[in-house]
């Protein structure tokens, strides 16, 4: 019996989850933060990688709320020590999908990386109707150190919302079953 190959392996592993055949496609180059806690979520079983659009205002605002973002934890004036790895608060999976909201993973980044990464969604949602699941594919992620590092541990700077305080993320049970690679299709 002839062995599998990686990528047999990676196929069966993404087909077993019924991934999206639309990737959104994310360059990290200038949203490195922003891409590094999404790989941080996804490659710590806390998120999934398939995400499903809901831009509904309502719902967006209240994901926000649930997310913790809305808080405020980055600010100039927050109290919290995540705010030391920047002003703006990024949430995965994003609040613009029915994934995101409550016990979204949270990092404080520089605001302009998270409007890079907000108007490359943007572009992307422009393509899809509501309710359209979707993947994701990272370029330029090389900088992202838990993109390049699937088993990197917590910088520090990974948190979220749980039992109304902001605490530290950590990796969870099994609740996916496979590793995110932002350089694969998916």
């Amino acid at each position: 019996m002839r062995p599998h190959s990686a990528f047999t392996l990676a196929f069966a592993a993404i087909a077993i989850q019924g991934i999206a055949a639309i990737n959104f496609v994310w360059d990290c180059a200038n949203s490195v933060d922003t891409c590094n806690n999404a790989c941080y979520a996804m490659n710590h079983n806390l998120a999934p990688s398939v995400l499903t659009k809901d831009t509904r205002e309502t719902q967006v605002k209240q994901r926000r709320k649930d997310s913790g973002c809305r808080r405020g934890p980055c600010g100039k004036n927050a109290k919290t020590s995540f705010k030391r790895f920047g002003g703006s608060c990024d949430e995965y999976p994003f609040a613009t999908t029915k994934e995101g909201g409550k016990g979204a993973i949270l990092r404080c980044v520089d605001g302009l990386e998270n409007s890079s990464e907000g108007g490359q969604l943007s572009a992307f949602y422009k393509k899809i109707p509501d309710g359209q699941k979707f993947g994701i594919t990272m370029t330029n992620y090389q900088k992202a150190a838990f993109c390049v590092n699937s088993k990197k541990a917590n910088d520090g700077g990974e948190f979220r919302l749980k039992n109304n305080a902001f605490v530290s993320a950590k990796r969870s049970g099994m609740l996916f079953s496979y590793s995110f690679h932002p350089g694969l299709r998916i």
